[in-house]
């Protein structure tokens, strides 16, 4: 049992001591693990860029989604669709960096990406970029 005060009573109650594990210890277990925010059905551009292959362009037709480059060529749309859920049910599993202020982009301590994304929605100024990476060796 824990024992527990109102700011606004001066009675005290006790409650089970369970009740603690509801109040957080850091501002970690609060923090929204959501990394992209916008909707796979909504999409209508994605753009891939990997080092190894280029850039990738797929835009959404009336008919599907297209490749626009390298080639102008059909896109498999249930691969489009599974990509774009993947992407958008990402979760943050641990935050490894906070920007100390807004000017700087990307932490110090991260490799070049091995690959670069951008997801652009209708309305949605600007598109969502991100990159995929991993931390050096040396770090």
């Amino acid at each position: 049992m824990i024992y527990v005060k109102s700011a606004s009573s001066d009675d005290v109650i006790s409650a089970p001591k369970s009740l603690l594990s509801l109040i957080p210890d850091n501002m970690e277990k609060l923090r929204d693990r959501t990394i992209l925010t916008g909707d796979a059905e909504r999409t209508v551009r994605i753009e891939i860029q990997r080092p190894s292959a280029g850039i990738i362009q797929l835009v959404r037709g009336r008919t599907g989604w297209l490749i626009q480059q390298p080639a102008s060529l059909r896109a498999d749309g249930a691969k489009v669709a599974r990509m774009l859920d993947a992407i958008y049910g990402l979760r943050a599993e641990k935050f490894v960096w906070d920007p100390p202020s807004p000017q700087i982009e990307s932490p110090p301590c991260t490799a070049p990406p091995s690959a670069k994304c951008t997801l652009a929605v209708p309305w949605s100024v600007p598109p969502d970029r991100f990159s995929f990476g991993r931390r050096p060796n040396s770090a």
